[in-house]
């Protein structure tokens, strides 16, 4: 309900009508929303990844966070790495989150 208030008023208190078409308010408030959006989508991001480091969550093949117990090897089928060392060392990075 807070909300429909906030975007009801806000644009009528920044944007006045009289001071048109140049909103000095209006277009610093307006940027200002825009920074503290985007630091907002970094502070996010940062927290996830702490949190799921501290529950040890690891990176399956697609590269998705996942918990430890969803965790499965995961070994590539092509003829590339089909019989050589890296394939596995891969999977081991791949399963305990060591790959860079």
């Amino acid at each position: 309900m807070l909300m429909f208030g906030f975007n009801a008023w806000v644009p009528v208190l920044i944007f006045p009508t009289q001071k048109a078409p140049v909103f000095l308010v209006g277009y610093s408030c307006s940027a200002a929303f825009c920074v503290v959006g985007i630091l907002g989508i970094f502070l996010v991001r940062f927290l996830f990844i702490r949190r799921a480091k501290q529950l040890g969550y690891v990176r399956n093949e697609y590269g998705l966070l996942i918990p430890p117990e969803f965790a499965t090897q995961y070994v590539p089928r092509d003829e590339e790495s089909a019989g050589d060392g890296a394939s596995i060392e891969k999977t081991k990075a791949i399963v305990y989150g060591t790959e860079k």
